[in-house]
C-alpha cells in the first residue's frame, strides 16, 4: 500500500506558471492574504512564505483536469490514496 501527501494546490507551492509539463494549466502566481484572526493568532511560516513570494493558482476553467489528471497520474504509478493539505489556502485567495 502506498499513500502520498500532497497540497490542495497539486504541489506546496502550487504549479509553477513556467513549468513546460504544466503549461496546459494556464496558472498564475497569486499571493495569499492571511485574516487579522489568523494572524493574531499564531504566524505560520509557510504561509508567511506563500504570502510574499506567491502560489501557482490553476486556471479556473482547467481545475477539473488538473483534478482528473493528478489523481490518474498517481494511480499509474503505484499509489492508493492521498492526504490532501494545505486546504485552507483557497479561503486566503478569495476563492
Amino acid at each position: 500500500i502506498c499513500y502520498v501527501w500532497h497540497a490542495l494546490a497539486g504541489y506546496w507551492g502550487g504549479v509553477l506558471p513556467s513549468s513546460e509539463t504544466k503549461k496546459k494549466y494556464n496558472s498564475k502566481i497569486a499571493y495569499p492574504i492571511q485574516s487579522p484572526g489568523n494572524t493574531r493568532n499564531l504566524r505560520d511560516i509557510v504561509t508567511d512564505i506563500l504570502e510574499k513570494y506567491g502560489v501557482g493558482v490553476i486556471e479556473p476553467k482547467k481545475v477539473f483536469e488538473f483534478y482528473n489528471n493528478l489523481p490518474s497520474y498517481l494511480a499509474s504509478c503505484g499509489v492508493d490514496g492521498v492526504k490532501v493539505d494545505v486546504q485552507n489556502l483557497i479561503e486566503t485567495l478569495g476563492f
